[in-house]
């Protein structure tokens, strides 16, 4: 799951809508004392202050599942407490009961014996955490400990979306039935190549913004560069990147040996470290894009054979619920009678996918061995 900042007015009174990841909506109105405060990268957050005069909640017309607190600013002396539902929690009690996770990026925070928070360092080093509450709630709010200072820090409240995301970066050539097109030009009904050499018609497409300050606090969203020629000769044709969860076809002899046929989709991020194969983290902001046929198919991407959207489950989360059901009529995969609909090639497990990619790395052999390939 990943952070995303919904709220950007932490005033008195202030009320707005939240578009969830499954399409759904929510309201909520803010009410206390905390003034709206900016730090760093980090912008339109609350203030609230160690002395508990300024302080925030957030009130849901309507329960939310996995809301996310995001805090950065506090030294390990700077106490805050959470409140939920109008009323405070020990934060140590939701971590022991599975109802609290929390994700540091820098040092850990902090979690007091009264059930607090507070930074995991003396001077503030840059150090932020997201605590995602897995339990649905109506409101969540953060104030001080009372101690006699009027020091503040910053906070945030967000929604968790996922970041099992199948896309492809905004410029990527896919094969049409008219030649590559970049993604971004393409829309519903536009006929795209499959790696067997069928067309298939686009039925849905989609795009996702991930700006520098959703990468800062996603890194686990910076795109996959698949270098020109790093699965194979000449494939891709030119630098290819895509999410870290999307899937790159494997045709090999190593993944007849390991699982017993020669093609199988191995996710882009279980290849970094292969040559020519990294994380692309200069990459200051991305656009993704989903593509959803009428099945998952191969479709060819710079002229590598990359995944169409599958829609298992953690995918159908990326598609509106009116969308979904407005689909649903005319698309298989979506209709959802008989399960989910069977991958387009056999997806091994990710530690097998990991294996598969360093027995190729010390064979020294490319993740596409062209003779078997039907657009090679």
């Amino acid at each position: 799951m990943a952070y995303t900042d919904v709220i950007n007015d932490y005033t008195n009174g202030a009320t707005g809508t939240i578009t969830t990841s499954n399409g759904g909506t929510v309201g909520y109105t803010v009410t206390g004392t905390a003034t709206n405060r900016d730090i760093g990268t980090n912008v339109g957050g609350a203030g609230v202050t160690l002395n508990g005069e300024d302080y925030f909640d957030v009130h849901f017309n309507n329960e939310v599942s996995d809301a996310v607190l995001f805090m950065t600013g506090s030294e390990n002396y700077e106490e805050y407490f959470v409140r939920i539902d109008g009323v405070v929690v020990d934060l140590n009690t939701l971590i022991a009961n599975g109802d609290l996770t929390i994700t540091s990026i820098g040092t850990p925070p902090i979690i007091t014996a009264s059930g607090g928070i507070a930074g995991g360092t003396s001077v503030y080093d840059g150090s932020s955490y997201e605590l995602v509450f897995h339990f649905p709630i109506t409101s969540i709010g953060v104030f001080g400990s009372g101690g006699g200072t009027s020091n503040w820090d910053y906070f945030e409240v967000g929604i968790n979306s996922t970041t099992t995301v199948i896309c492809f970066a905004q410029g990527t050539a896919i094969e049409t039935d008219h030649g590559p097109v970049a993604i971004e030009t393409l829309g519903v009904g536009d006929l795209v190549m499959t790696w067997g050499g069928d067309v298939a018609p686009i039925r849905w497409i989609s795009k996702r913004e991930i700006t520098a300050r959703g990468l800062h606090h996603n890194p686990a969203l910076c795109p996959i560069r698949l270098s020109a020629g790093s699965l194979g000769t000449g494939i891709p044709k030119r630098d290819l990147m895509v999410s870290p969860q999307h899937r790159i076809l494997a045709s090999s002899a190593v993944a007849r040996r390991m699982f017993g046929q020669p093609e199988v989709l191995v996710a882009a991020h279980r290849l970094v470290g292969l040559p020519g194969i990294f994380v692309a983290d200069e990459v200051e902001a991305v656009s993704y894009y989903h593509i959803l046929l009428d099945r998952h198919e191969i479709l060819v991407a710079e002229g590598c054979p990359a995944e169409s959207l599958y829609p298992g489950p953690e995918a159908m989360k990326s598609i509106p619920s009116t969308v979904r059901k407005i689909l649903s009529a005319g698309v298989p995969a979506l209709a959802g009678d008989n399960g989910p609909q069977p991958p387009a090639r056999m997806i091994p497990k990710g530690h097998c996918q990991r294996q598969l990619a360093r027995r190729l790395l010390k064979n020294t052999r490319p993740v596409l061995e062209t003779a078997d390939l039907p657009m090679g």
